[in-house]
């Protein structure tokens, strides 16, 4: 194998492992900024999400970045919000809030063949399973950045839950999606709860089941049925 493409490698091992808590370090991530920068990687998709807790190896890794895509953008956005309490929650907010706003057409979709979605770029916060910052929420929503299904919600109205499209469409970039949109959709989905439901028996459970798992409290082990009959359940309580 090429060294260039062990090194790329490793450094996208060591980013997915930076994703997730209980695999996150500061030696991984500030490993996989070297080689980022060695090699002028400056268009990461997914894998990069876990650099918000490291402000500064955020800031190396946004000055080669080249392209920032819309569901990683907002995706760091919620979770600073989410962890407003966490020193590195500020910092990382206002180097991504200021990327967009130098780069704004850099923070783009993935999928080349769908237009640029501003919806794709909002925040997309999880109420209930975190307390939202509402000082870093507002500074989001001075620069136009809005999670406005929550926005609605709060004045007493309902925006149908519509991105990212039809969950029993084919899995494929721009399409597939992932545990934020499906919390979103459980919280304000309508009648497209049920989608979730259908998507599992088609393709088995994955983040998604997770998500709904988190939205009803239950243990991530919960047996399938029971998250079904919980969906249904909500949708009977909301007359849907």
């Amino acid at each position: 194998m090429d060294p260039l493409d062990e090194d790329v490698d490793r450094m996208f091992l060591l980013l997915s492992e930076c994703r997730f808590k209980r695999d996150r370090t500061r030696q991984k991530a500030s490993l996989a900024i070297e080689i980022a920068e060695t090699n002028q990687i400056g268009c990461i998709y997914l894998q990069h999400r876990g650099l918000v807790v490291y402000p500064d190896l955020l800031a190396r890794y946004l000055k080669i970045c080249i392209k920032l895509y819309s569901d990683d953008f907002s995706s760091m956005i919620s979770r600073c919000i989410e962890n407003s309490t966490e020193d590195w929650a500020e910092p990382s907010l206002d180097l991504l809030l200021d990327f967009y706003k130098m780069y704004p057409d850099r923070v783009c979709c993935m999928n080349v063949n769908e237009p640029d979605n501003m919806e794709m770029k909002n925040p997309q916060l999880l109420i209930g399973k975190y307390h939202i910052g509402s000082r870093l929420y507002k500074k989001c929503k001075r620069i136009g950045l809005s999670d406005r299904y929550l926005d609605a919600k709060k004045k007493g109205q309902l925006i149908e839950y519509t991105h990212p499209g039809p969950y029993l469409i084919e899995r494929n970039y721009g399409l597939y999606g992932g545990y934020r949109h499906a919390y979103h959709l459980l919280m304000y989905g309508g009648c497209r709860r049920e989608e979730l439901i259908t998507r599992w028996q088609e393709w088995g459970t994955d983040c998604t089941f997770e998500a709904a798992c988190d939205f009803f409290n239950l243990p991530e082990d919960t047996s399938i049925d029971i998250i079904e009959n919980r969906i249904r359940q909500l949708m009977t309580e909301l007359n849907i």
